[in-house]
């Protein structure tokens, strides 16, 4: 019996580990993309996340720096190679939960839903939003976007990826992945990960056809869309489009998506 606790005290202790390592990558990958876009001219290209003992980190050979983070004492640091090279101590800019909140401003900021059509029921609790219809309501005529970001002039950039799961008349779709990314929009924009369960009546068709949308779309805020997994590329300031047909992004003359 003894032995048996010993293995389940220590397979938990593992798994709360392995969590809080996945927990430290993800707001490292998060502060760090947010430097990139905070400081161009210091962190000039995107650079790949390397591991070494405690360190998650970044090196820039165009200025010669280094940014990262101690997953022991849960900092952020930046120093350049000549004064790594020199045995100094790296620079400390703050630590992880302090860098979040510059990287993620928006977050836990409510969504105005107010424009939803009738129907739709919008609950936030936190960083999610809940979006919700009462049984199934007619389609509405116009693309629905559940939080639509601000324009503004050198804004943030933000990826989105909706993985939703389409049941039309009782019959289940394969899954849908669809990633997108939005240039210069609004550092105070919401950017809550969105829960749908949603069902439309397209009241066109005889009988009607009714087609019920279950899952989420998330935002994460990207140094560059061009450097992306996105699909297509938005700029909502300057009302330019990309296009990525599989081998690399293409200007469109004008949009061709929605």
């Amino acid at each position: 019996m003894k032995t048996v606790l010993t293995l389940s005290f220590a397979v938990a202790f593992l798994a709360n580990v392995n969590g809080a390592l996945a927990d430290i990558k993800t707001d490292s990958e998060t502060i760090l993309n947010w430097a990139e876009q905070k400081y161009p001219d210091a962190l000039p290209t995107h650079q790949p996340t390397k591991t070494e003992s405690q360190w998650l980190y970044r090196f820039y050979l165009n200025t010669n720096l280094y940014t990262g983070i101690n997953t022991q004492n849960n900092n952020v640091y930046y120093i350049t190679g000549e004064a790594l090279k020199a045995g100094k101590d790296p620079v400390l800019f703050d630590s992880i939960p302090n860098a979040l909140k510059l990287a993620t401003p928006s977050a836990g900021k409510a969504c105005d839903a107010s424009k939803l059509p009738a129907g739709h029921t919008a609950t936030q609790i936190g960083n999610v939003l809940k979006i919700t219809t009462n049984g199934c309501i007619p389609e509405p005529l116009d693309d629905l976007d559940y939080c639509p970001p601000k324009a503004i002039e050198n804004g943030i950039s933000l990826k989105t990826t909706q993985e939703v799961t389409v049941t039309v008349d009782n019959i289940a779709e394969p899954p849908i992945k669809v990633i997108s990314c939005t240039k210069n929009v609004s550092p105070d924009a919401a950017t809550p990960t969105i829960e749908l369960d949603v069902c439309y009546s397209d009241t066109t068709m005889t009988p009607p056809v009714n087609a019920k949308t279950q899952g989420k779309i998330v935002y994460e805020q990207v140094a560059d869309c061009l450097n992306t997994d996105a699909t297509t590329v938005t700029d909502i300031f300057n009302d330019e489009f990309w296009f990525n047909p599989g081998d690399g992004f293409v200007k469109l003359t004008k949009r061709i998506f929605n």
